[in-house]
């Protein structure tokens, strides 16, 4: 059904390839689970597997990509999405668009606003680097390949992926804003060691809102330097 047509990535528990659906004439993004590497059994746990499409699946967000299809063949297991023609968030940033500050704001509305989406459903992407965050042409953020490292909370109740996303998402918006990010303006400990949040004390979803607001407040401050008419400036507050 499906014609191939090249290898998008590959990680640690499957590999993501572009083919064509020749019923539909549609391009998708195909996962195909793999046993992890980690492991010794040699063996995809279809638990795991399921859980993830589902969680996908239970997504509507117009930047989270849509699942298509799931099923079994030939003993692998395998997921059709939404294709995101797009770059991720390292190379868009090297793109003309990548200089303009707005547009840099705007992506980060963008990006927490999804994460903040997902995470009030009970969901935790768990891989949630800047890899896995694609920009259309159009300037729309895109979260795609929803980790399965959130498995992990059969050990310590998720704590390795709670842990994970928050990092990560610091990371991410640490990158996006660049010069403009001032982690002093943010209460949060870190590992001396490791230079990474502690995240014993921090809820996911109230780490992303206060990212999201901290974006905001950069906005604010930046228009109303610009604002200098009062009647302006009163309806603007």
């Amino acid at each position: 059904m499906y014609t191939i047509l090249d290898l998008i990535g590959e990680g640690a528990n499957g590999v993501v390839i572009k083919a064509r659906n020749n019923n539909l004439d549609r391009i998708e993004a195909i996962k195909i689970w793999l046993p992890n590497r980690a492991k010794k059994n040699d063996v995809v746990v279809i638990n795991q597997y399921l859980e993830e499409v589902r969680k996908i699946a239970s997504l509507k967000n117009s930047s989270i990509v849509t699942m298509f299809n799931a099923w079994e063949q030939d003993g692998y297991y395998l997921a059709s999405t939404e294709f995101i023609d797009g770059k991720n968030i390292k190379d868009w940033l090297k793109t003309p668009f990548g200089t303009d500050e707005i547009k840099r704001r705007e992506v980060c509305y963008q990006l927490l606003e999804t994460v903040l989406y997902y995470q009030t459903k009970g969901v935790i992407h768990g891989d949630i680097h800047a890899g896995n965050i694609l920009i259309d042409k159009n300037n729309q953020v895109h979260i795609i390949d929803f980790g399965t490292s959130y498995f992990t909370r059969t050990k310590n109740n998720g704590k390795i992926s709670i842990e994970r996303e928050i990092n990560l998402l610091y990371e991410d918006i640490k990158l996006i804003l660049g010069n403009r990010f001032n982690e002093k303006l943010l209460k949060i400990k870190f590992n001396l060691n490791h230079h990474k949040l502690i995240t014993d004390f921090l809820n996911p979803i109230l780490f992303t809102k206060t990212l999201l607001q901290y974006c905001k407040i950069l906005t604010i401050k930046e228009t109303a330097d610009q604002i200098i008419d009062n009647d302006v400036l009163e309806v603007y507050c």
